[in-house]
């Protein structure tokens, strides 16, 4: 019983690890060689400033985690170690360079300015403080599209597996006649 808590307990991190670094990071990476001057990276952290980004990125974070929670109950006795653990490895001030990595890479100088001005509008501060419920109503939709269908991918998962095996398993040899 305690083998497949444990076992239950890997997966769901690591489903939550995937969906939270999918959700919070955007997955983009610096072109190799690509370096930004410091007035560039002053500018897009003034855009994470304006755009409210440490707050959003704490609320997407507990939001993710309790939606995992809510799906995982099971799990819900060791909340407090998961947010042990985010509070060590996953804070705003760790990410800072490489959440304003993904928008020097992504947009030009101009573009920059141009958006610290548009979340500096009424309109940009409402996006704003909606984004982390935009974000968590958008997985809580995805979330509940894959549970709806979880047997039939369970289902295709399994015959992969089995077809995999019986890939690696060889067929027994002909025997040779004496």
């Amino acid at each position: 019983m305690e083998e497949e808590k444990l076992r239950n307990i890997r997966k769901w991190v690591s489903a939550l690890a995937l969906i939270l670094t999918a959700g919070l990071i955007a997955g983009a990476e610096i072109p190799a060689g690509k370096v930004y001057t410091k007035a560039e990276y002053d500018q897009a952290y003034t855009l994470l400033e304006t755009m409210n980004t440490r707050k959003q990125f704490e609320s997407m974070k507990n939001g993710m985690l309790n939606l995992q929670l809510k799906s995982a109950p099971q799990l819900a006795h060791y909340k407090q170690v998961f947010v042990k653990f985010f509070d060590k490895y996953l804070t705003f001030d760790m990410l800072k360079k490489e959440l304003a990595d993904i928008y020097l890479d992504l947009f030009t100088p101009e573009e920059i300015r141009e958006l610290t001005a548009f979340y500096q509008t009424p309109l940009g501060k409402k996006l704003v403080e909606k984004t982390p419920e935009l974000t968590l109503r958008s997985a809580q939709i995805g979330q509940n599209a894959v549970l709806k269908h979880l047997p039939e991918l369970q289902a295709e998962l399994r015959k992969a597996i089995e077809a995999d095996q019986k890939k690696k398993i060889p067929a027994a040899a002909p025997q040779q006649k004496k």
